[in-house]
């Protein structure tokens, strides 16, 4: 839970001992913070860690290290932006084979993997003749540096538009899904017989001789 302090004064005695407590370590962050104005060093006068509530400490999570920018590392990114990917894909795949053909949808796959893998290769050497002492430059960057700002505003905008397409088709298979689960639930609650409206939609109404 968040620490909170009690605004009354520690010394009153009608108060509980919880309150008394949070109370003073306020006081002394109040001191300590009033100290800390007139320290020409930054690392002059910090706070004890005995001094600091443990309801500030925060649990240590391994591998979760925060960079020094506050950016996360481009093999989270990479990660995540393939999970995403590879996700829609695998959800769109049965649909593209039963639409394309078996022999077709292979065939597709497999250029469109080599596809990826040339200009894979192609990044990775830009990367190691241009990049440096920046190895973890992205594309954007590279392109940047390479062709000027506005290649790399392109870049930025065909990433986006990347995610944006896995969206999208995560967006229309799950109103498809959620359509016929929530038709299916609704037909079931209210005892719709499907054959006699499968009937009634086949049925042939012919005048009478």
């Amino acid at each position: 839970r968040p620490f909170v302090y009690q605004s009354h004064n520690a010394r009153n005695h009608d108060s509980s001992w919880e309150d008394q407590m949070s109370a003073m370590t306020y006081n002394r962050f109040q001191y300590y913070n009033k100290l800390r104005t007139y320290a020409l060093d930054d690392s002059a006068l910090v706070i004890p860690n005995h001094v600091v509530p443990f309801t500030y400490f925060v649990p240590y999570i391994s591998g979760a290290e925060p960079t020094e920018d506050g950016k996360q590392g481009s093999v989270v990114t990479i990660f995540a932006v393939w999970n995403t990917i590879m996700g829609s894909s695998l959800l769109t795949m049965p649909w593209g084979i039963q639409n394309a053909g078996l022999l077709m949808g292979i065939i597709i796959i497999l250029l469109m993997g080599g596809l990826c893998l040339y200009t894979t290769h192609q990044i990775l050497q830009v990367q190691s003749q241009h990049g440096g002492e920046n190895p973890d430059w992205e594309v954007a960057e590279l392109a940047t540096l390479l062709l000027g700002k506005w290649a790399g505003y392109i870049s930025k905008l065909f990433s986006l538009l990347v995610l944006l397409g896995a969206v999208i088709v995560y967006w229309v298979l799950m109103s498809n899904f959620l359509y016929h689960s929530v038709s299916y639930i609704y037909e079931l609650i209210i005892d719709v017989d499907n054959d006699l409206i499968f009937r009634q939609k086949n049925s042939t109404l012919a005048p009478p001789n």
